[in-house]
Order: structure tokens, then sequence, then C-alpha cells
């Protein structure tokens, strides 16, 4: 009991440091997601998320899945984390909006500093919640560069999950924003994805959004790649995985316009 009251505390004092570090750090790097446009990110003390090799390794599938990146106005990134996805689509694609989806603190302060810094505000919007299939308070953590809900997440076992966030369903979310078209979800939230996806039913048979979601997290000694895809065909989606066993799920529904992928 001692012990891990001890351990709980010596990850509270982690974390806080992490947030403060966050805050201050004056690091920044360039990043160049194209021929034209480049970006500015706040890069940590603790892991980078800014090199050339990690864009083309973690984001840019993103935006090789789908050929309608030019169609979309309305993005959901659900899973933001320090926003490097959602500054690279406004950089690319000038008539889109994004809605950030971050529970984590540390992680929500280095998107906002990357948002401002790259004078995004206007277009990114930042929402500072867990999406999951019901609405509640939830244990949760980060470790380095991942944050996982305590409920679905795959981290290293042992690790306490001391942080507590908001989660609420999509469909909620969704409803109170008037229920604005949303072209496509972009979902990376490490295992929570079928919750996730359970919880935007309404919003996936009103708008028919595009969606591309990494599904390679375990969820008891499974892929979670099978489960989402079936539960999107309930939906009338078609689904696809991007690459040979990457976990990259690209879904569409036959009633917006079909462009080969």
């Amino acid at each position: 009991m001692i012990r891990s009251a001890i351990e709980n505390l010596m990850d509270t004092v982690k974390q806080r440091i992490r947030v403060c570090e966050a805050s201050i750090q004056p690091r920044v790097s360039r990043l160049r997601v194209d021929g034209a446009s480049c970006l500015k990110l706040v890069r940590s003390l603790w892991w980078d998320e800014t090199s050339a090799e990690w864009f083309q390794r973690e984001i840019e599938p993103y935006f090789a899945a789908s050929k309608r990146f030019h169609e979309y106005r309305i993005i959901l990134d659900v899973g933001a984390a320090t926003g490097v996805f959602s500054l690279a689509a406004c950089a690319r694609f000038p008539s889109v909006k994004v809605y950030a989806f971050e529970p984590s603190h540390r992680q929500r302060i280095l998107l906002r500093r990357n948002v401002l810094r790259n004078a995004f505000a206007d277009r990114v919007a930042i929402e500072a919640f867990a999406a999951w299939n019901a609405k509640g308070e939830f244990r949760f953590r980060s470790n380095g560069a991942m944050s996982s809900l305590e409920a679905s997440g795959d981290l290293l076992a042992g690790l306490p999950f001391t942080e507590r966030v908001r989660a609420l369903p999509l469909d909620e979310w969704h409803a109170k924003q008037g229920s604005i078209p949303v072209n496509l979800i972009k979902m990376d939230i490490e295992g929570a994805e079928l919750e996730a996806l359970t919880g935007a039913n309404n919003l996936l048979e009103g708008s028919y959004p595009d969606l591309i979601v990494q599904a390679y997290h375990e969820r008891e000694g499974h892929r979670t790649f099978e489960r989402c895809a079936e539960l999107l065909a309930r939906h009338g989606y078609i689904c696809g995985e991007v690459g040979a066993n990457s976990g990259l799920l690209f879904a569409e529904h036959p009633y917006r316009t079909a462009v080969p992928c």
C-alpha cells in the first residue's frame, strides 16, 4: 500500500514536470510537409515528433489513404496529440477546418502552442475530451508520445493511470455543434477506437464521413481492425486496409461519390 502510494506520487510529480516543460519549452523545429508549406513545431525534451522521417512514417499514411482530401471541409482529428496531422491538413488544404480532440493536458498544451505558432487558431478548434461510448470521467495517462485510457489502452503493464480526463460520445458533441457536415474522421486513440465508433452512430449515419482509423492496437489478444471494420460495415461502409498488415483502416460510404483509392 505504501509502495503504491509512493509510486503514484512520483508519477504525479513526473507528469507535472512534463506539463511544465510543455508550457515553457523554447526549442522549435521546422517540418516541411510539402513543397511550399513548412510547420513550426515545439520540440519536447522527452520525444521528437518534428523530424521528416517521423512525419513520413506516422502522418503521411493518412494523406495517402484517401484521394478526397481536396474535397474535405470539416475533419475530426480524434487523438490529435501535438497536432501535426491537424496542422498539415490545414497547410495542404486551405479550405479545411479541423476539430482536434485531445484529452491529455500535456499534449494539449503543445497542441495549442503549435496551433498558435502556425497561425491556425481560426481553423483548428481544440476539444479537451476523449471520444468514448458514454459520458464520464476516466483514468488516463501519457507515456512518451503515447496517451491512453486505462479502460482500453495497451501501455506497459504496471504504469499507474494517475490523470483523470473527461470522455464524451462523438454523437453528443456533434449534436451540440448543430450536426455540422463532417467529411472525415481521422482516429488514433490507442485501442479506444471501438468505443469511440460505437459512440458515433448518429454521426456516421447522418454525415457519412470517410474514416481513417489506426486499428492495429490489440484488445484481448486481437487487433481492433476486424471489429472496427465489422462495426462500420453494419452502417453500410466499405472498409479496406491501407498497406499490408498495417492496421490502418480506410472506410467510405457508398452514399458519397465513389473515387478510386
